[in-house]
C-alpha cells in the first residue's frame, strides 16, 4: 500500500485542505512548536532555567497489531516498565500521566504540558471531561478541572504511541537543585 491510502497523508497541499491563510496561521498557533534542550549539567553550569528532568525513557515497537495506528498493550507496557526501571521508580510514584495516541498533539507538546503543570503547581483538566468506567477500580482518575499539585517532587509520565506500533514513555520530575534535595 501507499501512504496516501491511509487517508492521513496529503499528497498535494491545497486550499481546500488548509483553508485561507488566517486558518493556517491559527492552526500553527494552536499546534505550536517546542524546543527542549536536554543537557542538565550544561544547564546547571550556565545558570539556565530548568523546569524538569527526564528521569527515564522507555521505547518499543510492537509492529502492527489490530491496525497500523494501534499498538499492542504489551508494547506500551514494555515501554512503561523500561522508563520506570531507568528512573528507579514504581508505578505508584507517578502523580500524573499525560498520554496521547496516533494523530493527536503529542511528543514534545505533551512534555511541555507536563512541565507547565509542574511549574504552575496545577494539573490541567483533560480535554475529555467524562470519567470512564475503565478507571473505576484503579487508583487513576481523569482530571476534569484544574487541580492543585503541591508535591515538593512532582513525578509525571508522558506516554505516546504512534504509527506502526511505536511506543514512547518518559518519566519526568520537576527540577530540584542538588542543594535543596533531601538525603535519600
Amino acid at each position: 500500500g501507499q501512504w496516501s491510502e491511509l487517508d492521513f497523508y496529503l499528497p498535494t497541499p491545497s486550499a481546500e485542505y488548509w483553508g485561507d491563510v488566517e486558518s493556517l496561521r491559527e492552526r500553527l498557533r494552536r499546534d505550536g512548536v517546542a524546543s527542549l534542550p536536554m543537557a542538565l549539567a550544561d544547564a546547571e553550569r550556565d545558570g539556565d532555567r530548568i523546569l524538569g528532568v527526564i528521569r527515564g525513557v522507555g521505547l518499543s515497537n510492537d509492529g502492527r497489531q489490530s491496525g497500523i495506528l494501534a499498538p499492542a498493550a504489551s508494547g506500551q507496557t514494555a515501554a512503561m516498565r523500561d522508563a520506570l526501571a531507568q528512573a528507579g521508580l514504581d508505578p505508584a510514584d507517578v502523580d500524573y500521566i499525560d498520554c496521547h495516541a496516533t494523530g493527536t498533539v503529542s511528543g514534545a507538546a505533551s512534555l511541555v504540558n507536563v512541565l507547565s503543570a509542574m511549574e504552575a503547581g496545577t494539573l490541567p483538566p483533560s480535554l475529555c471531561d467524562t470519567q470512564t468506567p475503565a478507571l473505576a477500580d484503579t487508583p487513576f482518575t481523569l482530571v476534569t478541572e484544574p487541580t492543585r499539585w503541591d508535591a515538593a517532587v512532582k513525578t509525571a509520565a508522558v506516554s505516546n504511541f504512534g504509527f506502526g506500533g511505536n511506543n514512547a514513555h518518559l518519566i519526568v520530575q520537576n527540577y530540584v537543585p542538588a542543594e535543596q534535595q533531601s538525603p535519600a
